[in-house]
């Protein structure tokens, strides 16, 4: 009887440590579930949203629309000839010339100045009554003489031309010299499409870097300060001649524009040959030749 209330009783615990071992068990399994509900409903989502990387909506529609190659630059060219008919044959070659310039948009127009006689005298007498309203501007006045020329260009934007002038130099030396047309369509070339510039050519030597701002240095150099005299406003010509164009293109970059001049001097010393043989100058030498640049802002 002992022996079967033993075998009973053991029978009896290893059941309830079955029972135990399987609600163990259940409950492993229900916090298996819980977790992995836990990690595919909370974790991941919260994962996926806390590492996402920001990416903002670009207007490409109004990137596309930003062409480089559409930046123009306005201006206009007053004529005026001892003839209505030669005034208008100038107007249509200055237009033809520059009809498909990439850059310049040019508008030729006839100038009534009102004066019987015009000479090269009487206009520079009086030139302030026909200067440009606005900067940038160019005035091309037919003359009867110009003391032996055929095209003169002057520092007010004005361009004078005797009768004997060929109408096609004067519209190529306005293109080339005064409206620098080989310049600006390279620009835009280095601008648009840069890939096809090769490091020999020279439009890859004055390709335009983008940047949001700029610095432009005007350097005047007098090479010989102790017998020529210069006297030079240069923030006002700056003024006059680069700020309308700086004007135009405010809206691609900022530009901060400084002058300085430089004078050369002699050395006032005398290199000595090293080992080497090559003329060098001591370190002591060196403060009483080399001096700091001092910028001038406008």
């Amino acid at each position: 009887m002992e022996s079967d209330r033993a075998v009973g009783e053991a029978a009896s615990s290893f059941n309830d440590s079955a029972e135990e071992a399987e609600k163990i068990d259940k409950y492993r399994m229900g916090a298996a579930i819980s977790f992995a509900v836990m990690l595919l409903v909370i974790g991941i989502p919260l994962w996926w949203k806390t590492t996402e990387v920001h990416r903002a909506a670009l207007p490409y529609s109004q990137i596309e629309a930003m062409d480089p190659s559409s930046v123009t630059i306005r201006m206009k060219i007053w004529v005026s000839a001892s003839s209505p008919t030669r005034t208008s044959n100038i107007i249509m070659l200055l237009k033809s010339s520059l009809v498909d310039h990439q850059v310049l948009k040019v508008d030729a127009l006839p100038l009534k100045m009102g004066l019987d006689d015009v000479t090269f005298e009487v206009f520079e007498k009086h030139n302030s009554r026909w200067l440009p309203e606005t900067l940038g501007n160019l005035i091309l006045v037919e003359v009867p003489s110009l003391n032996g020329s055929d095209i003169l260009f002057t520092n007010d934007r004005i361009v004078y031309f005797s009768p004997n002038a060929d109408v096609n130099v004067l519209a190529r030396l306005v293109k080339e010299h005064l409206l620098h047309d080989y310049n600006l369509v390279s620009k835009v070339v280095s601008i648009v499409s840069p890939q096809n510039l090769s490091v020999k050519d020279d439009t890859f030597l004055n390709a335009l870097r983008a940047s949001p701002s700029y610095d432009v240095v005007l350097t005047v150099i007098n090479s010989d300060p102790e017998h020529l005299a210069v006297n030079w406003d240069v923030a006002s010509d700056l003024r006059r001649y680069f700020q309308p164009l700086l004007n135009q293109v405010d809206d691609i970059s900022s530009h901060h524009v400084k002058s300085q001049w430089l004078y050369l001097l002699d050395l006032g010393e005398t290199p000595k040959m090293d080992s080497a043989g090559v003329n060098v100058l001591s370190f002591s030498q060196l403060p009483h030749i080399i001096t700091p640049l001092r910028l001038l802002t406008y």
